[in-house]
């Protein structure tokens, strides 16, 4: 654990507890608080299991694919998997929401970020709903993995609304949108099994996703540390000295002591003025630190049904009509339950590692065995 990184936050426990105030009706934080423990051991699991694969990125893939080569290899998975989102996928093309920026040419730009990473948003544009499915074109095996994860997160997102003039997303969605598009990777590269031209690079490419996966579930568990410290202490002591009670006292009193001793010392409002910035600037940090552990309970939990879903699809416990449901439900449901039409018992450690020692056994067998 990276202890001694964020010892500020530690130092700070009121503003901590400010900011859980502020977001005390939040799904997610209550589910975070109830089950911190349970979280930090699961994730510890979940990372122990998979470190065999960090390391170094992997990213050097033997062939060289066109961007209509790339699209191709996708569009021939769907008509697999999903022959059903064949004609979006052209209409997403053929509209312009498709936005392939290739690496290699003079529109790139490593420093600009309105471009270069992958991502599918949604905005709306004259009260309508647009969407900007973005994907750095890299010429390898790797761009039709983004392609497809992108597209899944557009399919299950694609009937959103406009609710104060934002789009709206459902609670499921915003919870599980990541695990469906990264259970595509995997079934992706299941369906490249039989392509032995695509072999070498394929075990790259998923190991190169299994060792991200890995440093996002290991940057959740010093998060969940950071916040099962904080929750060991009496948050009662705090509760009659909360920060808006301590820019109330200092601003209502303090001030008028210092209007009234303005000539006798001159710096003393300034110095009030800096303390503030500075409360402010540390309740930031602890806001951006909290949102950062939400996005990683988030994503970590997502990356482990993940790969619960690709265990039990090849062990026929679910099927794609299953996978179809859950996307459906993900759409409209509001009470997190959406995950219940791809886990066939409740989710625990225990149907996790079991999954996991699958995944790493398939990816073995795989890199082992010349195809036919």
């Amino acid at each position: 654990m990276k202890e001694n990184i964020d010892k500020k936050l530690l130092n700070n426990i009121k503003i901590a507890l400010n900011t859980y105030i502020k977001y005390e009706n939040n799904p997610i934080l209550d589910f975070l608080k109830d089950n911190t423990d349970e979280m930090l051991d699961l994730s510890r699991k979940f990372y122990n299991e998979l470190k065999i694969f960090n390391g170094k990125r992997r990213k050097y893939f033997k062939n060289y694919l066109t961007i209509n080569e790339s699209l191709n290899l996708s569009k021939e998975f769907l008509s697999v998997y999903f022959p059903q989102y064949i004609s979006e996928f052209d209409n997403l093309l053929n509209n312009g929401s498709f936005n392939l920026i290739d690496i290699d040419s003079e529109e790139y730009n490593e420093n600009n970020e309105d471009i270069n990473h992958n991502f599918c948003e949604a905005f709306i544009d004259n009260k309508s709903i647009k969407y900007n499915i973005n994907i750095v074109i890299t010429h390898s095996l790797k761009d039709s993995f983004v392609i497809l994860h992108e597209f899944f997160h557009y399919i299950n997102g694609n009937n959103r609304t406009i609710i104060d003039d934002r789009v709206y997303s459902t609670k499921d969605r915003w919870y599980y949108t990541e695990c469906l598009s990264r259970f595509i990777e995997y079934l992706f590269y299941d369906f490249l099994k039989n392509k032995e031209e695509y072999k070498n690079d394929n075990i790259k490419m998923i190991k190169y996703l299994i060792d991200a996966d890995t440093d996002a579930v290991d940057d959740l568990g010093y998060s969940l540390y950071l916040i099962s410290k904080m929750r060991d202490v009496n948050y009662s002591d705090f509760y009659k000295d909360d920060l808006l009670s301590v820019k109330k006292y200092k601003v209502k009193v303090e001030l008028n002591k210092i209007n009234q001793e303005i000539e006798k010392d001159i710096n003393r409002e300034q110095i009030l003025k800096n303390e503030l910035n500075e409360l402010e600037k540390q309740e930031k940090i602890m806001i951006d630190a909290l949102n950062k552990t939400l996005d990683g309970l988030k994503y970590s939990i997502c990356l482990m049904i993940a790969v619960i879903m690709y265990y039990n699809y090849k062990n026929g416990i679910i099927n794609l009509k299953n996978i179809e449901t859950f996307n459906n439900k993900i759409r409209y449901k509001n009470d997190l339950h959406s995950v219940n039409y791809i886990l066939s018992e409740e989710f625990n450690d225990e149907l996790l590692l079991k999954a996991l020692n699958y995944l790493k056994d398939d990816i073995e067998n795989y890199e082992n065995t010349k195809l036919l």
